[in-house]
């Protein structure tokens, strides 16, 4: 993920696409947080989180 950041950072244009590099990381990141939480209450409220994350974003775009 680091390696991802330090990439957008040095790149000369600032586009979004140099941003994809930092995803994979923070989703193997995120996947072992979620699965390594004990209390499914946390997990529950955690993926709600994320979901309505998602549609939330995904309503603005259209």
């Amino acid at each position: 993920m680091l390696i991802g950041i330090l990439i957008y950072l040095i790149s000369p244009v600032k586009a979004n696409e140099n941003l994809i590099f930092t995803f994979f990381p923070m989703a193997i990141l995120a996947t072992g947080f979620v699965e390594m939480t004990k209390d499914d209450f946390w997990k529950q409220i955690i993926m709600g989180i994320f979901i309505l994350i998602g549609i939330t974003l995904f309503v603005f775009q259209l």
